[in-house]
């Protein structure tokens, strides 16, 4: 068995910066001016497809091999989709990202966007890093719109700890925004659609605000979304939900994890090193493990790492 590494695609946003570069040695587009929020790391949209770097399928696309290798990749359990269902990244979150909403599945089709749940894995956290999740308890529509309307929206918003090793599942209705000094491992439904609520009267280069879609994100929040928002910390399962399952593993120097034979899994290095199927992984590191496997695939950690290895599983739901 030989893991599958994929090129990561860049995304710039006005939010993002150079800590891709700087903390998992990446090497990045443009300089200082190009602020880069987003590594697409497994993706297969239209506009972006993750290429095999190397290996059995060097140059083919995430997406034909989906279409074509679907069976022997991604497993019996793969899903009934046009295109490979999720996507996975990294953020770079430098100045606060807009409070927002993704539409969900029923509603989403009607201003044309995609529905859009998420997971969120803190791996790096400045002290006082805010995440803004659900809204409160006793925020109607009316409130919310008022709030909106007196540039207060933050204010309707639970505020959570962002503290590293936290995670929290985001899902489509949920009004959210993630705070300055983060750097997160995002897992999520295929879909690009993002309806902006309130944007920190950010300007960008150009002095111009950017645009709100406050029409389509009131179709999309879910108003009963109220009260307590909870975040995960334990190790093992962090969520198990309809759109995916993630598990968290540690492995000390030394040992290793096995995963079971004929089961597909996306895997997200968050620390450490590790050594899978005579290939070496460093922090930041995304890499697929195929389903065509007739024994267990170890993944173990480096032997030159002086901490223990912390990975995220992303595996098909239930």
């Amino acid at each position: 068995m030989s893991p599958i590494v994929l090129q990561p695609i860049y995304q710039t946003r006005v939010w993002g910066g150079r800590n891709l570069e700087t903390i998992y040695g990446r090497d990045l587009p443009g300089d200082e001016s190009f602020p880069v929020g987003e590594s697409w790391d497994v993706v297969d949209r239209p506009e972006a497809q993750s290429v095999v770097c190397e290996g059995e399928y060097a140059g083919r696309t995430l997406g034909e091999l989906w279409r074509e290798e679907r069976k022997e990749i991604f497993g019996d359990d793969a899903p009934d989709k046009e295109r490979f269902p999720m996507l996975c990244k990294i953020l770079d979150v430098q100045q606060n990202l807009s409070v927002q909403v993704h539409p969900p599945a029923g509603i989403a089709e009607e201003p044309g966007g995609e529905p859009k749940s998420e997971f969120w894995y803190a791996a790096r956290a400045e002290d006082g890093a805010l995440w803004y999740a659900g809204l409160k308890a006793g925020i109607t529509r009316d409130i919310f719109e008022g709030c909106v309307k007196a540039g207060t929206t933050p204010e309707c918003l639970h505020q959570l700890s962002g503290c590293e090793g936290n995670g929290l599942y985001v899902p489509s209705g949920r009004v959210h925004a993630l705070g300055a000094g983060q750097i997160i491992f995002e897992i999520q439904e295929n879909s690009d659609t993002t309806y902006r609520i309130f944007d920190w009267d950010r300007k960008t280069a150009g002095e111009v605000k950017r645009e709100l879609q406050i029409e389509e994100a009131l179709q999309s929040i879910d108003f009963a979304d109220t009260g307590c928002v909870s975040v995960t910390k334990s190790d093992g399962c962090l969520i198990d939900g309809p759109e995916f399952r993630i598990q968290k593993h540690c492995v000390s120097t030394g040992e290793q994890v096995e995963l079971p034979a004929g089961a597909f899994s996306v895997i997200a290095l968050v620390s450490g090193g590790v050594v899978c199927g005579g290939h070496s992984f460093k922090p930041g590191d995304y890499f697929l493990i195929p389903a065509n496997t007739d024994e267990s695939t170890a993944i173990a950690s480096s032997m030159s790492m002086s901490a223990d290895s912390v990975l995220l599983q992303v595996t098909w739901p239930g």
